[in-house]
């Protein structure tokens, strides 16, 4: 079974907070779990979330990680690390 671990989880807790959404943290971890496996090392991974802030504004959500080269090349693990988080808010239509 294969270990995830996003090293700065604070961070991304930080930035999500900080744009109103900290309730989404849990769900970029668990896609991470589920995306992972599809990665190599050295390379990012984009995630989007949306959800509806209010009934009409949708706010749109978009994460970077980064997969760490990993220096036991033997074991189920791999470190992630928080890069940048982006967000922007849209009318529906």
């Amino acid at each position: 079974m294969l270990i995830v671990n996003l090293l700065n989880k604070a961070y991304l807790e930080s930035e999500l907070e900080k744009v109103g959404l900290l309730e989404l943290a849990e769900g970029f971890i668990e896609r991470l779990k589920e995306t992972v496996p599809y990665y190599e090392k050295g390379q990012r991974i984009l995630l989007e979330f949306d959800t509806f802030i209010k009934e009409d504004l949708k706010r749109f959500v978009s994460a970077v990680f980064f997969i760490l080269e990993n220096e036991d090349e033997e074991t189920e693990e791999v470190n992630i690390e928080f890069e940048i988080l982006r967000s922007y808010d849209t009318f529906s239509k």
